[in-house]
């Protein structure tokens, strides 16, 4: 976990970056290790006094209030994250019958409420789902609900809530092919 303010810079050689804005203005990065001498499994950490491993790759962060921050997925467990002192990690349980979700798309559509929609059980070769769920973060306990399906199973994707409340998902691959226009349909 690497806290940063305003005006700092990361400079170290990292990819698939994570960040999410926190309420003091500060952010919370969370990112995998590409190279250097302490070069990593390619895991994702949490940094701080001691790493901590988070489920999924490419992570759906939600920063709250009071210094926590909402994992909603990719992978079907959710977790709290707490940035102060030296961090930690809570489970939040499971995104309701979700499946694992990678490159599927989370995103914060009003106070509290999230809606996830798509991804692979796997990050590449594996058919894309057309589920959707809400989640609910009022309390510690997160509550989970799907909420239907899209018209199409999506994968790799972008989400975007339009003014009207409708959510926008427009692109992706309906089988997970990272990098690549070879799709299968």
């Amino acid at each position: 976990m690497t806290l940063l303010s305003n005006d700092q810079v990361v400079y170290l050689a990292r990819i698939v970056v994570r960040w999410t804005r926190r309420h003091t203005g500060r952010s919370l990065v969370l990112h995998r290790w590409v190279a250097g001498a302490d070069r990593r499994s390619g895991q994702p950490l949490v940094y701080r006094r001691c790493p901590r491993r988070l489920p999924g790759r490419h992570g759906w962060f939600i920063a709250t209030s009071g210094g926590q921050v909402f994992q909603a997925g990719p992978s079907k467990q959710m977790n709290w994250i707490t940035t102060g002192g030296s961090g930690s990690i809570t489970p939040a349980g499971t995104r309701g019958n979700s499946a694992d979700a990678m490159n599927g798309n989370a995103v914060y559509y009003t106070t509290h409420k999230i809606i996830t929609l798509g991804g692979t059980p796997d990050y590449q070769d594996s058919y894309a789902t057309d589920k959707a769920y809400t989640i609910e973060i009022t309390s510690g306990t997160p509550h989970v609900k799907q909420v239907g399906s899209m018209n199409n199973a999506r994968t790799f994707a972008n989400s975007v809530v339009l003014p009207n409340g409708e959510d926008l998902t427009v692109g992706g691959e309906n089988y997970g092919v990272p990098f690549s226009d070879a799709t299968r349909s």
